[in-house]
């Protein structure tokens, strides 16, 4: 019983004092251990280092903080450039979708890597640009605010945003709906390709094929004679009835339905023969009802603007197609006027022009709609689908 005693005694002793640790102060150690590996190099020691930091003494690991022990980070920079070089790297490329620049990593290389780097490059203006770039080129829309909200909180890598987008339905009703000659649409060999990477464009990493990439890819086949529309609009539709014509009808400069008597044409489109007519209301509104599948053009016109004509390739039964014709006023003497237009999806395109100034160039868009004292104005921005977004030279 007395040495029973004395021994739980010496073990008291020597605790006391330091020289026996305790099975939770090797937890601890081994926990910061680990806290400098991840903190310097994205991962947790391997069973060799650890061993070997957890017999080194405290003044060794040197001082401890949020990020593990001071004397193993500094041993991690000094000895291990190569693979945090690596691992900053890596980060970019995850958040950004880019390498850092020359002098980004010789910053990092001086300090710690993944907490204080990571946090900073998923919540930076760069990376929400980065995310706003892929929704506008893949899938031809602005990001919404909690499309944003939802990447910033899962911090997805931007790689893996890109692939998502390109799978996703809307990739493919932007990629027929809106660039492709309404002849045809694309074959799935054409749809694997465009959700391929391509080679990297001039200063950038990386790139799939955008819509100016689709855009010329198409421009190629009509002047090819691999595709004309105009021979083959509409040619093949599925047979079916009741189907309805609905929209409003706007001013192009302004966005809003036009006050006056507007006459709406429905014409077979081969032979020009008046369909139907349609009885527009005061906001602008119609709607035709029974329409039969085939090809038609859609006219409008009314007193103090250019006539808008459209096609319509109609398939199928009890069918809704949206028409939604924006009317310009009539221009005065060297003026010009740009419209553009477009279907549901996606909700926002945006129109753009540039040219020479007497001392720069001018650019005229959502984000400086006059650039030029008035001589070439951005009338309408429009972000809810259909349009229209005008542009004024005066």
């Amino acid at each position: 019983m007395k040495k029973t005693l004395w021994l739980f005694a010496l073990v008291a002793v020597l605790v006391g004092t330091g020289l026996v640790a305790t099975t939770a102060q090797a937890a601890d150690k081994t926990t910061y251990i680990n806290q400098s590996f991840q903190s310097m190099l994205d991962r947790d020691p391997t069973s060799a280092d650890l061993a070997y930091w957890l017999a080194k003494s405290d003044s060794a690991l040197g001082t401890l903080g949020s990020s593990g022990y001071q004397g193993v980070r500094n041993y991690i920079k000094d000895n291990a450039s190569a693979e945090r070089t690596t691992v900053i790297t890596s980060i970019y490329n995850r958040a950004l979708k880019r390498d850092p620049r020359t002098d980004e990593l010789s910053l990092q290389l001086g300090g710690t890597v993944t907490n204080n780097l990571r946090e900073a490059l998923f919540s930076s203006t760069e990376r929400s640009l980065a995310i706003i770039d892929l929704y506008v080129n893949i899938l031809g829309r602005a990001p919404s605010d909690s499309d944003l909200s939802f990447y910033y909180i899962t911090r997805s890598d931007i790689s893996d945003i890109a692939d998502v987008l390109l799978a996703s339905g809307e990739r493919g009703l932007m990629v027929n709906i809106q660039l492709v000659p309404t002849c045809r649409e694309y074959t799935s060999a054409e749809l694997a390709m465009f959700n391929s990477e391509v080679p990297a464009r001039t200063g950038a990493q990386w790139s799939y094929y955008y819509r100016d990439d689709i855009y010329s890819y198409v421009v190629g086949l009509v002047e090819a004679g691999q595709i004309s529309c105009d021979v083959d609009y509409c040619t093949t539709y599925t047979v079916g009835t009741d189907n309805t014509i609905a929209g409003t009808i706007t001013d192009a400069t302004t966005g809003v339905a036009i006050d006056g008597t507007i006459t709406a044409t429905l014409k077979n489109y081969s032979t020009g023969a008046t369909v139907s007519t349609a009885t527009v209301a005061s906001d602008g509104s119609f709607t035709l009802t029974g329409v039969t599948a085939g090809a038609y053009t859609f006219e409008v016109s009314v007193t103090g603007y250019t006539t808008y004509t459209t096609n319509l390739c109609i398939s199928g039964s009890d069918q809704t197609v949206a028409a939604t014709p924006s009317l310009s006023p009539t221009l005065g003497a060297g003026e010009v006027r740009v419209v553009l237009t477009w279907g549901e999806y996606p909700s926002d395109l945006d129109s753009h022009m540039t040219g020479p100034m007497s001392s720069d160039r001018f650019h005229v868009y959502y984000g400086d709609e006059d650039s030029t004292d008035s001589l070439v104005n951005l009338d309408v921005d429009d972000v809810t689908s259909y349009g229209p977004e005008t542009v004024t030279i005066t």
